[in-house]
């Protein structure tokens, strides 16, 4: 057997440690995440979108993005908990993990979803400033409405 057969056969045995370490990191990370909102959605029981709605005022915010963003934090959350409770003072990114480009991701199906577009995103009150749920259902009822 040669020498390059021998280095190439512990270099994809190396690569396949590596991998399963990472998926196995990936795992114990999904794991904490599933009890951290167990626990959360524990502690937040009684909760509903009726609070959830209430924190805004429905008569100058859409009511469908009221909606939307709540369901759409439950599914984010969905993997914790089961009709996560979400909360409008809940941070984002602390909560709910998201990265800049995840929020990006996630704010641009949500003005697909409740018909805002997403141009002009610099003119927003809010660009660059959104940090809670709340902030974020402003943010895409600030975007204009498309036909």
């Amino acid at each position: 057997m040669s020498t390059f057969s021998i280095s190439l056969s512990s270099a994809l045995e190396s690569c396949f440690y590596v991998v399963a370490f990472v998926f196995l990191l990936a795992m114990i990370g999904a794991i904490i995440n599933f009890i951290r909102f167990k626990r959360l959605a524990k502690e937040r029981a009684g909760l509903s979108i009726c609070q959830f709605g209430r924190s805004f005022d429905y008569r100058r915010v859409d009511t469908t993005i009221i909606r939307a963003a709540y369901e759409g934090f439950q599914e984010w959350a969905g993997s914790g908990a089961k009709n996560f409770p979400v909360m409008a003072s809940d941070d984002i990114a602390k909560l709910y993990g998201m990265e800049d480009e995840d929020l990006d991701d996630f704010a641009k199906k949500l003005t697909q979803k409740t018909g805002r577009g997403w141009n002009q995103l610099e003119q927003n009150p809010l660009y660059g400033k959104v940090i809670t749920v709340r902030d974020l259902v402003l943010f895409v009822n600030f975007q204009p409405k498309t036909v």
